[in-house]
């Protein structure tokens, strides 16, 4: 019988996916996160904006689900 792999930390009913980051320093006043869902297809891209006035948030990601519902491939938010 061949051994049952599952992606669960704790509980079944706490179950969670493992997710793979990265991030760096792409400029002096830019710092992008990539993540990524083990065993999935999906990615997220945060880039982070920051100037004296705050930080402006870039999210990207490739789910279908987000432009089939009308929301943009980017949202953009200023976080102050």
């Amino acid at each position: 019988m061949a051994a049952v792999l599952q992606n669960l930390v704790g509980k079944a009913e706490d179950q969670t996916q493992l997710l793979v980051c990265d991030g760096a320093w792409t400029e002096e006043d830019t710092f992008a996160v990539n993540l990524r869902w083990a065993e999935t297809c999906l990615t997220k891209k945060l880039v982070f904006h920051f100037d004296c006035d705050g930080v402006t948030v870039e999210d990207t990601n490739n789910s279908a689900f987000s432009q089939k519902w009308g929301r943009p491939g980017c949202d953009c938010g200023k976080i102050e």
